[in-house]
């Protein structure tokens, strides 16, 4: 069959932007709420804990995994109940490999998590008409494993200002960014509790390209986070994921 095209009312600064092309992943009826403009989080601690979640549980999640170079751990032990006060240091020349930080700092995030597209995840082809091109994903093939529908934002500053919206009125707190993967044999080089914790991963799921909106409610309770901002179905489209490398962009002038 013929690529389908489709017309993106996404700004061409936007091309260049991680947020161009926004994915979400998984069921119908995932897909058919979404739509709806419900967008469910779950905390930090529920990707952390889950196991045999298909790319989407990670126990590294909300873990410090720091470059040990230049690095002096100090222990030190300040209850006399348990000896002499002390301190022990332990200079990067006596440490093995990167050092990893488990914390529930971040655990009480919610995360609501998408694949990002931009133009290097697009092949280019001249179009018909003068002067423009099409373009097609290459879609990682990791990303079908992540569900079989998914919804494509297709105006993803639209999307985020929805998004700010609902925060804004619930009085909760928003950091949004693109994901960091790192390699885990090296690790990063900011402090434990650093936020960019919360946007890191191992870099086994690089492939994912992951977007992600951290949500804090300041309530401590476990349950996930459904946000309500509002039908997108205006600035989304539901399809089945497998067929994303099918599809067509084309990009206009100051709209794409």
């Amino acid at each position: 069959p013929s690529p389908r095209v489709v017309y993106l009312r996404v700004s061409l600064a936007n091309l260049f932007n991680p947020t161009s092309v926004g994915l979400i992943r998984g069921s119908l009826e995932y897909a058919a709420s979404l739509l709806d403009g419900k967008l469910y989080a779950n905390r930090l601690s529920w990707f952390k804990e889950l196991e045999g979640g298909g790319g989407r549980g990670d126990e590294y999640e909300g873990v410090a995994v720091l470059n040990s170079t230049g690095v002096t751990m100090r222990i030190e032990n300040p209850n006399p109940a348990f000896g002499p006060t002390h301190e022990v240091l332990i200079g990067d020349e006596s440490i093995v490999g990167p050092i990893r930080f488990h914390s529930n700092h971040f655990d009480n995030l919610n995360l609501y998590c998408m694949s990002s597209f931009q133009a290097d995840d697009f092949k280019h082809y001249p179009s018909d008409n003068p002067g423009e091109r099409l373009h097609q994903l290459e879609l990682p093939q990791g990303v079908l494993g992540l569900g079989k529908y998914a919804v494509a934002i297709t105006n993803t500053d639209e999307f985020m200002k929805r998004v700010k919206r609902a925060v804004d009125r619930n009085q909760y707190m928003m950091w949004s960014n693109v994901v960091e993967y790192y390699d885990p044999t090296i690790g990063v080089n900011y402090d434990p509790s650093d936020l960019r914790v919360a946007f890191s991963k191992r870099d086994i799921y690089s492939y994912q390209k992951e977007f992600r909106i951290a949500i804090l409610t300041k309530v401590l309770d476990p349950k996930p986070l459904t946000l309500d901002i509002g039908r997108i179905d205006d600035i989304a489209f539901a399809l089945e994921t497998a067929s994303l490398p099918s599809i067509l962009w084309r990009f206009n002038n100051n709209i794409a």
